[in-house]
């Protein structure tokens, strides 16, 4: 088994409401992709795994909900988190 791929309890995000029911934010304030952790990946694109996740999530979560997730920023882009902003649509 390759030990960067362990489970770890993920404590440092954040999230916010921008309009209720409709916007949201999430962010998360240290990488949390066991490839970037263990030096396999540093490159951007790597940060579409995290989005698809968010989606797939989200449409688990709310089947008769059609969700947007976007990426606002990222750590391996040179911030100091991750962030991905989440719209809501209903009824698709």
């Amino acid at each position: 088994m390759n030990m960067c791929y362990r489970e770890e309890a993920i404590e440092s995000y954040t999230g916010r409401v921008i309009e209720p029911g409709k916007i949201y934010e999430l962010s998360y304030l240290e990488c949390t992709c066991p490839k970037v952790k263990c030096g396999l990946r540093n490159h951007p694109q790597q940060c579409e795994c995290s989005r698809q996740s968010i989606l797939y999530i989200l449409s688990q979560l709310e089947p008769n909900s059609h969700f947007d997730v976007r990426i606002e920023n990222t750590i391996l882009r040179g911030s100091d988190r991750c962030t991905f902003r989440i719209t809501r649509h209903e009824g698709y």
